[in-house]
């Protein structure tokens, strides 16, 4: 990618990009981009994990590649239960206000989940057992010269233009032709 941008920017020979500028650019670039295809068709990028859950805890970790929330399910056995989000704003919704909703036998208010931070956080004691984290993957960024990254569908190139956009704005050359 970075041998691609130097092309675009007319910079093959030139130093006055150093790798190690282009490489932290190319990784912008693929951040950018991992955010607006993640957000165009989320499920297509979706990682699960599984957390255990225990009496008396309301707060978990989140895997350390999270970036952002799909949803959350109750497994129980072979099943999967969606559980309900919570806000702020709904703690004092419904008749009941401030109890949440109930499970399918109406006389135990469920868990519902938030996100705060990096921890996932329960309004009540979650059932125990074990839940699934339904999440979007961070962008990985490329670490080494042989390391690639998937654009779908050629949009790897969208991340290429960038880095030679960027190069040749440093150059004070007109970038004009590739936005």
């Amino acid at each position: 990618m970075r041998t691609e941008a130097r092309a675009l920017a007319d910079q093959v020979d030139s130093i006055f990009v150093t790798d190690a500028q282009a490489n932290v650019w190319i990784n912008q670039a693929i951040a950018e981009l991992w955010s607006m295809l993640t957000v165009a068709d989320p499920q297509r990028y979706m990682l699960t994990d599984a957390v255990t859950t225990v009496p008396g805890q309301r707060e978990y970790g989140l895997p350390t590649d999270f970036m952002a929330l799909i949803g959350v399910d109750w497994v129980s056995g072979n099943e999967r239960y969606p559980m309900e989000p919570f806000s702020l704003n709904d703690r004092y919704v419904g008749p009941f206000g401030g109890l949440g909703w109930f499970d399918a036998g109406g006389s135990v208010p469920s868990a519902r989940y938030a996100l705060r931070g990096s921890r996932l956080v329960f309004d009540r004691d979650p059932p125990a057992g074990s839940v699934r984290v339904l999440y979007v993957q961070a962008p990985q960024p490329l670490a080494v010269d042989a390391s690639t990254f998937d654009g779908v569908a050629g949009w790897e190139e969208w991340v290429v233009l960038e880095c030679a956009i960027r190069m040749m704005a440093k150059e004070e050359s007109d970038p004009s032709i590739y936005m």
